[in-house]
């Protein structure tokens, strides 16, 4: 009988313990929820502006220390570790990093998320105009496309209601190639930057003529000397095309102190086999001036800025009148938003008093029209 009694006794113990077992809860931990980076997207920022922008995450213990794992955020731009960008960009462009939160536990649990971060210049717009001329069966020089603003890198693109002259094509923001045809062109430009935004302009393009001594386009002049009635001083400036001109023409004459101010209203340029090439311009009044011009070979395919030398003069009634004097390409600023930066200017002449005058100058543009 004691033998069954202890028996009995073993088996009830050895429930209990399976009993307390059961009820303390044993068994494996439930693994900790992963950390996940809920931030996927950034707002667009802008150069000087001051930028903020939260990041968030879920899972782990719910407190988070944030850190850049790799890439680099915009320069001017800190992520702290409580996970708050912030700061002011200085260069515009677009950044690529990944951030990483890693939560509090003793085993730390962290996540991680790429990002892009874009960063605009302003106002995106074309700042290359005015386009280079070019000519009839010669290399155009490659011209690139520039633009401020906006988020670079940018594309560029041709409107195909206004294309380029017939051998001109863009690549990669560059017009180059040997334009066929003659004319006085208008030109569709648009640039996209990296966050879509377009801007587009339409430009003149002037293709002169094959063997024509300079390509069409604006011009300005400045010259001086001697004629029947004492020194002389001109200036002016004209457009060269094709099929019309027009332009202004001033006349200082010092010994009478008289001004002569008038259009221009047709141009005859005529190359010459000794390099020099005859520029005449037909006045309003119904008369004529006529220079002699040593234009560089450079300027008849690039329409750049090198000096064309202006080195004689005559006009209808050939009175002789001689002297020198320098024409330029003017590159006409199509907005306010090209005039910028730093410029110089000069001006001879004389007063109503017929004493000489010079005035030499400079100034600042800000794009603004101030």
């Amino acid at each position: 009988m004691r033998l069954r009694s202890l028996g009995l006794t073993f088996v009830l113990a050895a429930l209990a313990l399976v009993f307390i077992a059961g009820c303390s809860g044993g068994g494996s931990t439930p693994p900790p929820t992963p950390v996940t980076v809920t931030t996927t997207t950034l707002a667009q920022g802008t150069v000087n502006t001051t930028f903020t922008a939260p990041l968030s995450a879920t899972g782990g213990s719910g407190t988070y220390t944030w850190s850049v794992s790799s890439g680099n955020l915009p320069t001017g731009l800190t992520l702290s570790s409580a996970g708050l960008i912030t700061g002011t960009p200085t260069t515009a462009g677009v950044s690529s990093f990944t951030v990483q939160a890693e939560d509090s536990e003793s085993t730390p649990q962290s996540g991680t998320q790429a990002l892009k971060l874009a960063i605009s210049g302003g106002n995106l717009a074309i700042t290359s105009l005015p386009l280079q001329g070019g000519q009839v069966g010669q290399v155009y020089p490659d011209f690139t496309l520039a633009a401020k603003g906006g988020v670079p890198p940018y594309t560029w693109a041709i409107d195909s209601s206004n294309p380029l002259p017939a051998g001109l094509t863009l690549s990669n923001g560059t017009i180059s190639g040997t334009p066929t045809t003659a004319g006085n062109y208008t030109v569709g430009l648009s640039v996209t930057d990296s966050a879509n935004t377009t801007a587009s302009q339409t430009a003149p393009l002037a293709i002169a003529a094959s063997g024509a001594s300079l390509p069409n386009g604006t011009y300005s002049f400045e010259f001086s000397g001697t004629g029947p009635h004492g020194a002389i001083a001109l200036n002016g400036g004209f457009l060269l095309q094709p099929t019309s001109a027009l332009g202004f023409y001033d006349e200082n004459i010092s010994s009478t102190g008289s001004v002569t101010n008038q259009n221009i209203t047709g141009i005859t340029l005529v190359p010459g086999t000794n390099g020099l090439s005859q520029l005449k311009l037909q006045l309003a009044t119904g008369g004529s001036v006529t220079f002699a011009l040593a234009a560089p070979a450079s300027i008849a395919t690039s329409g750049n800025d090198t000096d064309v030398r202006m080195i004689e003069f005559d006009d209808t009634t050939g009175s002789g009148t001689r002297g020198s004097g320098v024409l330029k390409v003017a590159n006409v600023a199509l907005t306010t938003s090209a005039i910028v930066n730093n410029y110089a200017f000069s001006l001879s002449g004389v007063d109503s008093s017929q004493n000489p005058v010079a005035v030499v100058g400079s100034f600042n543009a800000d794009s603004k029209g101030n």
